[in-house]
């Protein structure tokens, strides 16, 4: 069963690696791409889901991009 609170913390982990490999920190990110520090900082602590168009500035602010695969 897909859990969206584990998916959630993956993300964040991932975001704060990527955000460590390149010298900066998620809120450096989130001030540099419009973003408020409240919605990394809720995003980040599990209180809540990040919206889907939240995820691709902040993935374009690190230079990545969204993979979604589809199972048929």
């Amino acid at each position: 069963m897909y859990d969206t609170k584990e998916k959630c913390r993956e993300l964040a982990a991932k975001f704060k690696q990527l955000c460590a490999e390149r010298g900066t920190t998620p809120y450096k990110i989130a001030r540099h791409s419009g973003l408020s520090s409240s919605t990394v900082s809720c995003f980040l602590t599990g209180k809540t889901v990040p919206r889907m168009d939240t995820m691709m500035i902040l993935c374009n602010q690190l230079g990545r991009r969204i993979d979604i695969t589809y199972i048929s």
